[in-house]
């Protein structure tokens, strides 16, 4: 099982359910939703500085849905014609109203947008430091990855720079918002825990970019505000919901890695001998090298 698992790196046998009324899965779904809206944001900006166009551009809309439909059919072949148009008709009027809804707030708001589907690599977002059993210092650091949907910036009135950072969902308002609820502590759990990781640790990322100029040109600004985008939901008042940054949350979730850590019995040891607190060790080729080595 190891081998298959870890050296040959074959799957485990998985089976699937098919909902006779759906066409895409559920991720593959937001994949869709995501490729859309990246095509056609990038489709309707009408200068360098992120400005889009004052209104929906169904026209534009129509022709990336168009593509994407063919190029997605082809991947993922429908077991039903009538299913798989009737949905790619249902997932083209949830991204047309969601739209509609952005070429306001951008109007209104001022918002242009700044990135789009970037990823952003930053070093040491948690630095500590461990003791060896010989006394000496052992200095851990951790690296986020994120790749983000959307960066947006507007320019206040003040001459200010504000950022906001958006995130699509596929899934429904209330499915997802009570879970973010629970587990930030605002609803029956007091554990914020760890659907809140995610927009804690983007605007963390979002920091360093604006204060390490990680690119060029990039304006100073406040950077607190996280959105989530339910891209697919029916009711217009809960297409998106906001989040401000939480230091308690951020805090939980780097003691909660450096109690794991301190949990290990000796850091020095496991980092560089990890075979040791295998459970195939005595049956991996590797492990049995290493003894020998």
């Amino acid at each position: 099982k190891f081998r298959y698992k870890y050296i040959l790196h074959f799957n485990e046998e998985q089976t699937y359910r098919v909902d006779p009324y759906e066409w895409l899965p559920p991720n593959v779904k937001g994949t869709y939703a995501h490729e859309v809206l990246e095509k056609y944001l990038k489709a309707v900006q009408i200068n360098s500085d992120g400005t889009i166009e004052a209104d929906l551009n169904e026209a534009k809309l129509d022709e990336i849905c168009d593509e994407c439909y063919k190029n997605y059919l082809a991947q993922y072949p429908r077991h039903n014609d009538d299913v798989a148009q009737a949905r790619e008709k249902e997932y083209r009027e949830n991204l047309k109203n969601y739209l509609i809804l952005q070429h306001n707030d951008f109007k209104t708001g001022g918002w242009k947008i700044f990135a789009l589907e970037d990823v952003y690599l930053i070093e040491d977002i948690f630095k500590k430091q461990f003791k060896e059993p010989d006394g000496n210092a052992l200095n851990l650091k951790i690296n986020a990855e994120a790749r983000i949907d959307r960066i947006d910036y507007r320019q206040k009135a003040d001459g200010s720079y504000e950022y906001r950072i958006v995130d699509y969902k596929s899934g429904t308002y209330k499915n997802t918002i009570d879970k973010v609820e629970k587990k930030s502590g605002r609803g029956k759990s007091a554990d914020p825990a760890p659907l809140t990781v995610q927009h804690e640790l983007y605007l963390r990322v979002l920091e360093r970019i604006i204060s390490d100029k990680m690119i060029d040109g990039i304006p100073d600004g406040d950077s607190k505000l996280f959105e989530y985008h339910f891209i697919y939901e029916e009711e217009a008042d809960k297409k998106v919901y906001k989040i401000e940054k939480n230091d308690v949350i951020f805090d939980y979730m780097f003691d909660k890695i450096e109690e794991y850590l301190n949990g290990i019995p000796n850091v020095v040891d496991y980092t560089k001998n990890r075979c040791s607190y295998c459970g195939y060790k005595d049956l991996c080729m590797h492990a049995l090298w290493v003894r020998n080595n």
